[in-house]
């Protein structure tokens, strides 16, 4: 009994000793023991106001710690109080089990310095490597309350802050009976003002180190930890706020099993404003909602329920280098980063693997400018709105997408689209309305001379494209085309050039890789050209079709492909069309027009034999039809061309300015009516043009520099017949491939040889219309007659027919004389007029009636007695015999005698000149009915006639004034 009691007090005395070492000794001890060790351990001051210790149940709790900056005065770490309740069962598990684990009013100060050095940066050790098994431990009920964390980032100049930070922790163990049940961890804080709440399940100890963590984020200020990002941004974001909603799950396993992960959850930024490092707008997004659906980050399986975005703007420029803002503002994103291609263990990265059930666009706008060119383009796509669904990049990849939007205001634009990843392929709807090729005109303002003024252009139609490795793109459309109230302008005067009220292309069916087009028809309504001369000689449609200089260079062949190796159209349609001509480099200025253009080409085609047929009219100043018909493929290798057209009493009157200037005269009155047709294959061009001009009268003379010279009037009174018409026809031949080769020249020089040949040679000017009148400009005598031959008078009645059928032509007459052979002719003439007078007297003797001189006819039979008669009249020294009496001759001497007496003067030749020029006037006067009004005998020398190859000078020359 004695020995229990002993017992008893030794027990109770180690019992008090207990009880006092552990609540009165120990704490203190444990004061400056710990402050002692861990200050000499951080190399900075540590303090402890206090420490309590209870024996019984093996808590202790540590007040008022704190920590001091190695080398500043505030702390660097501080709590109000640490509890830690250990349970006894540690000593028989020779493992620590604790009860509860609760830490009151954290405080952490943390400091980053310039050198990316922190204020905990000397406390910071290689880890050794630790071997053998680890310590085996169980804490229960952990728990933070009241916490703060203080960051300094002085290289960014900003403080972040959490306050109220709460911690609790349910279950941690590593103990095999405890690893596989889950710990289910919750954090709270308010972190720079954002609220923010974790909760999660995970097993950290276990074989899978399975985890789960929900996160709850609200108010996230997202630009203020855009400086922690591990690359420099080309762009700052202004505002953003973010709230997270997301469990996230993982499966970590100690083998060589790869790692599992699951997230789930919704992402929404609201506020987001983007701008470049400039300040200027980039993006800006009202709301933006991410429902994730479980993705397996880890694999790169990301798959997206929605994305709904609220009324985005999207600012696009380009400066004036032609660098676009966004482009500018990626390029200064992590300037020399490459992207990873490798997994880390060597083996290729693997595909992200995207799926996004739904997108949802609504109410955005984008708007373009772009300075880089002399004229800024602005363009505002506004009220857009997208559809998507389906979008996954797994296996071909693809989906569906339906985009609309208005096209600064006045436009709309729809796509629908259904699209193929791998490979790469698209089938899209499309329908634009409304817009305004004026928006996009900076942009060719400066290449081409023409400005439009005006035009709606819309479509609708189909484009399919695709891409297949290793061959080109292959791009179709199929679809409708209309631009309506086109105007276009030049832009040297910014007057009217090309305008139109409709024009429509319907049955566009156009592919790529072949190229080939195909139109089913285009409607053209009431197209307005001009064509305007300016006073300098320029037109409107020269400087937009601009000059190039003639290279001397040889061109190289051309062996690419054409782009389009097939061409179709069914059908052109033109109705109410109007062409203006003015020409301002002639005074008064000219102004003529066609109306009415109208009509139709049907079956235009490549292909090598088909032929397009035309059928078109107009009105020239409203009043002279015009049609042209025939067929045409000026779409195949070799332009064909077979065409007829008309044109019927056009007035010339008008055209008084251009005949006033190049010809000198005014146009009184006159009609034109053309026929012509025109013929081209293989180069070959063969035209006829058949021209009338009907009462064509000229008036006044115009003093003009430019007039010609060659007698304008002649010509026309040489061409016009007895009804007042002039009918030309002018053919014309050549290849469309000879560079020398030009229509219009060849008409030119064929209507300036006819006033040549008028100035020249008037007879040659009628042989196109008279057969042989080229002849008619001399008739020939015989030496020293002044009879008219039969050559003679058939000529003068041509000539007579001539000037029946153009009254205003007169006539001139020349005569001329061969001085030798003339003279000589002249003697026998004059001897034959004395036999002549002798029969003449012997008629008038024996009563009857006689002819002219110069018409009697010395029969054989009456020769001989003529002779002697006019012999013996004869006063010369005749021969006689030795009587004194007059010889008997023969007719050959006295024919000799007789000649040998006879003299011809030139003034006997001149008479013979002037003769024969009154016989040829006396012979269309008396005979051919010419008014004696209209001929003229010139004096001229008779003994120096124009040299003519092979004519005569015994002659008269006729010449037409």
């Amino acid at each position: 009994m004695k020995k229990l009691r002993t017992i008893l007090i030794i027990i109770l005395c180690l019992l008090v000793v207990f009880t006092i070492t552990g609540f009165f000794v120990l704490p203190p001890v444990l004061v400056s023991v710990a402050s002692k060790n861990l200050g000499q351990a951080l190399h900075r001051q540590v303090t402890i106001r206090k420490i309590k210790v209870n024996p019984y149940t093996l808590a202790i709790e540590v007040q008022d710690l704190s920590i001091k900056d190695r080398e500043r005065t505030q702390a660097f770490v501080s709590f109000g109080s640490l509890m830690i309740d250990m349970e006894w069962i540690s000593l028989f598990r020779r493992a620590p089990v604790v009860r509860e684990v609760r830490l009151d009013r954290p405080s952490v100060r943390i400091i980053r310095f310039q050198d990316n050095t922190y204020n905990f940066s000397d406390l910071l050790k290689p880890e050794e490597k630790k071997t053998g098994k680890p310590l085996s431990f169980s804490v229960s009920n952990i728990q933070i309350t009241g916490g703060t964390v203080v960051f300094d980032d002085r290289p960014v100049h900003k403080t972040h802050t959490a306050e109220g930070i709460t911690l609790a922790i349910p279950f941690l163990s590593n103990m095999p009976h405890l690893t596989d049940v889950f710990v289910q961890p919750s954090f709270k804080a308010v972190i720079n003002g954002t609220p923010i709440t974790l909760k999660g399940r995970s097993k950290p100890f276990s074989e899978s180190l399975e985890s789960t963590l929900t996160i709850d984020l609200k108010e996230i200020d997202v630009p203020s930890y855009l400086a922690y990002l591990p690359m420099k941004l080309g762009f700052a974001m202004e505002s953003c706020r973010a709230d997270l909603n997301a469990t996230v799950t993982f499966r970590q396993f100690r083998d060589k099993r790869r790692p599992e992960s699951s997230t789930s959850g919704s992402v929404v930024l609201r506020d987001i404003a983007v701008n470049d490092l400039a300040g200027g707008r980039l993006f800006t997004l009202p709301t933006l909602a991410v429902t994730i659906a479980p993705s397996q980050v880890l694999q790169k399986k990301i798959h997206i329920r929605k994305l709904d975005i609220a009324s985005p703007e999207l600012t696009l420029s380009r400066d004036k280098a032609g660098t676009l803002n966004v482009a500018r503002a990626l390029e200064k994103t992590n300037p020399g980063a490459k992207p990873s291609v490798s997994s880390g263990d060597g083996r290729p990265a693997e595909p992200l693997v995207l799926t996004i059930d739904d997108i949802i666009l609504a109410g955005g706008k984008v708007s373009y400018s772009d300075a880089s060119g002399s004229s800024p383009v602005k363009i505002d796509a506004g009220d857009l709105s997208v559809a998507a669904r389906g979008i996954s990049t797994a296996g071909e990849g693809g989906g569906t997408a339906e985009i609309t939007c208005s096209v600064n205001r006045t436009g709309r634009l729809s796509l629908g689209t259904s699209f193929v990843f791998r490979p790469l392929s698209a089938d899209i709807t499309l329908t634009l309305e409304g817009f305004q090729p004026a928006w996009v005109q900076p942009y060719f303002i400066d290449k081409v001379p023409v400005l439009v003024r005006r035009g709606m252009l819309s479509s609708k139609g189909r484009v399919r494209l695709a891409r297949t490795e290793g061959r080109p793109l292959d791009l179709k459309f199929t679809g409708d085309v209309r631009v309506t109230e086109f105007a276009s302008v030049d832009r040297a005067r910014a007057e009217d050039l090309v305008s139109w009220k409709d024009l429509s292309i319907t049955g566009i069916d156009f592919a790529l890789n072949p190229g080939r087009l195909a139109i089913g028809e285009v409607s053209l309504s009431a197209p307005v050209s001009a064509y305007i001369i300016n006073q300098d000689g320029t037109s409107n449609l020269s400087a937009v079709a601009g000059r190039k200089e003639a290279s001397t260079e040889t061109p190289a062949p051309d062996t690419k492909e054409k782009a389009l190796q097939r061409i179709s159209v069914g059908k052109v349609n033109v109705a109410g069309g109007r062409f203006t001509f003015t020409d301002r480099s002639v005074t008064p200025k000219y102004t003529s027009s066609l109306s009415g253009i109208g009509g139709t080409v049907t079956g235009l085609s490549s292909d090598e034999f088909k032929k397009a047929t035309v059928n078109l009219r107009a009105r020239l100043d409203n009043q002279a039809p015009i049609v042209i018909a025939g067929s045409i493929n000026p779409l195949k290798e070799d332009l064909f061309v077979d065409l007829t057209a008309s044109l019927k009493n056009m007035e010339l009157s008008p055209v008084t300015p251009y005949s006033g200037k190049y010809a000198g005269y005014v146009i009184d009155k006159g009609k034109l009516s053309l026929d012509l047709k025109y013929s081209i294959d293989k180069k070959e061009l063969s035209a006829s043009n058949d021209v009338l001009i009907d009462q064509l009268t000229f008036g006044d003379a115009v003093d003009s520099k430019d007039a010609t010279k060659l007698p304008v009037k002649l010509a026309v009174a040489l061409l016009r017949d007895s009804n007042g018409k002039i009918d030309l026809h002018l053919p014309v031949t050549g290849r469309t491939d000879d560079p020398e080769f030009h229509v219009g020249k060849v008409i030119l020089q064929i209507i300036v040889n006819l006033l040549e040949k008028a100035a020249t040679s008037p007879f040659a000017l009628l042989e196109a219309l008279y057969p042989g009148a080229a002849e008619l400009n001399t008739i020939v005598f015989q030496p020293g007659r002044t009879t008219l031959t039969d050559e003679g008078r058939n000529k003068l009645s041509e000539l007579a027919k001539i000037l029946n059928d153009r009254p205003s032509l007169n006539l001139e007459i020349k005569g001329y004389v061969d001085a030798q052979r003339d003279r000589e002719g002249l003697v026998t003439t004059l001897f034959e007029r004395k036999l002549k007078a002798v029969k003449l007297k012997d008629l008038l003797r024996a009563g009857k009636q006689a002819s002219n001189v110069d018409v009697i006819v010395i029969e054989p039979g009456e020769y001989g007695p003529c002779l002697k008669k006019a012999y013996a009249a004869e006063t010369f020294k005749k021969p006689s015999n030795f009587l004194g009496m007059e010889k008997t001759l023969p007719d050959e001497e006295m024919k000799k005698l007789i000649l040998d007496h006879i003299t011809v003067s030139d003034d006997d030749l001149k008479d013979l000149a002037s003769a024969r020029s009154s016989r040829v006037r006396d012979e269309l006067i008396e005979v051919h009915s010419i008014d004696a009004g209209r001929i003229f005998l010139v004096e001229t020398d008779p003994f120096k006639p124009d040299p003519q190859d092979a004519v005569a000078s015994s002659r008269v020359d006729l010449t037409i004034r």
